[in-house]
């Protein structure tokens, strides 16, 4: 079909989606890499997409293997089921940089200092598109940083007044239906705000940051 997708682009750009589906894996864990850490990261980001398509179930995992497979990687905003896909890496992206924490915590090879750090100045990878960031600032307390776009250059202080929530929580809103980031921010809203002293404002201000 002429479809490129790296790095499975030889087999992709001969075969059906339906072949895809069928033969490429779900996750896709590279070794190039210099530091066992950053590593580390991937299997971490990876292994929390194999939990969240135990969540979200094989119909919603299609289209985003498709919808990535059509797009050559993340796409941006404006890009076809961009919800999706935001939803999908932002989650995995936290959880990798998160476990990286805490397994080891101040000794790290990246340059920014420890990867809670790093992560803590993290908005989304392109402009309004895959919020890295917001899963933290669910859940952490204290002032918040200029935080920036991963790729697209754009910075911006956050308007974090929310703590208290878990990843547990958020999880478990991680649904067939939570398609896009509003149908989470409503569904965390509606499940998990009563067990936190959060406001439906505060969290509405949050998410408007990203």
């Amino acid at each position: 079909t002429g479809i490129f997708a790296a790095p499975f682009a030889p087999i992709v750009g001969i075969v059906t989606l339906g072949g895809v589906i069928a033969y490429l894996p779900e996750v896709f864990i590279g070794i190039d890499f210099q530091h066992s850490d950053v590593l580390k990261s991937l299997a971490y980001h990876e292994i929390a997409h194999s939990s969240h398509f135990e969540n979200a179930g094989q119909d919603f995992w299609n289209e985003l293997v498709i919808t990535e497979i059509l797009l050559n990687g993340h796409g941006n905003a404006s890009s076809p089921n961009a919800g999706i896909v935001s939803v999908s890496e932002s989650w995995a992206e936290h959880i990798g940089q998160s476990f990286n924490h805490l397994t080891y915590g101040g000794a790290t090879s990246i340059a920014a200092g420890t990867w809670a750090a790093r992560l803590e100045m993290t908005r989304n990878e392109e402009p309004n598109h895959i919020p890295i960031g917001i899963y933290n600032d669910l859940t952490d307390t204290g002032t918040e940083p200029t935080s920036f776009d991963v790729f697209g250059g754009g910075s911006g202080v956050v308007a974090d007044g929310v703590s208290g929530f878990t990843n547990a929580q958020m999880f478990s809103v991680l649904t067939p239906v939570t398609t896009n980031i509003n149908t989470f921010r409503a569904m965390l809203i509606s499940a998990h705000l009563g067990s936190t002293s959060n406001t439906v404002a505060s969290v509405n201000a949050l998410f408007t940051s990203y």
